[in-house]
């Protein structure tokens, strides 16, 4: 009889023991968690939003050079009456037409760069 209680203390100690060092670790990963929180809030950003924005920052650029190549490739030559160098954003667009919405965005951001630069 004596022995089977000091087998559930022992037992039950080692589980006593056990759930406080569990509890001890879910302290610190609670404070790491906290601390990298805090991190997070001052220094003020979503990571997905900040790649999207550098994606779509990048496809801004990549466009923007398709259009001054547009310029300097096909509208200038014909307004002096040369022909055309090379179709560049014509071909562009008319590869990117079959995605449903990409060759009507492009043109639109393409049409709304050159409002823009027209009023400054």
């Amino acid at each position: 009889m004596q022995q089977a209680k000091t087998k559930s203390k022992r037992a039950r100690r080692k589980v006593e023991n056990r759930t406080r060092k569990y509890q001890a670790q879910v302290m610190k990963l609670e404070a790491l968690y906290n601390t990298m929180e805090d991190a997070y809030k001052r220094k003020g950003g979503n990571i997905i939003w900040e790649w999207t924005k550098l994606f779509f920052g990048i496809c801004s650029i990549i466009l923007s050079i398709f259009w001054l190549l547009q310029f300097f490739l096909v509208n200038l030559p014909v307004a002096i009456g040369q022909p055309a160098v090379v179709p560049l954003v014509n071909t562009f667009l008319m590869a990117v037409a079959p995605i449903p919405f990409l060759g009507p965005l492009f043109y639109g951001y393409g049409c709304s760069r050159r409002v823009s630069d027209v009023r400054h």
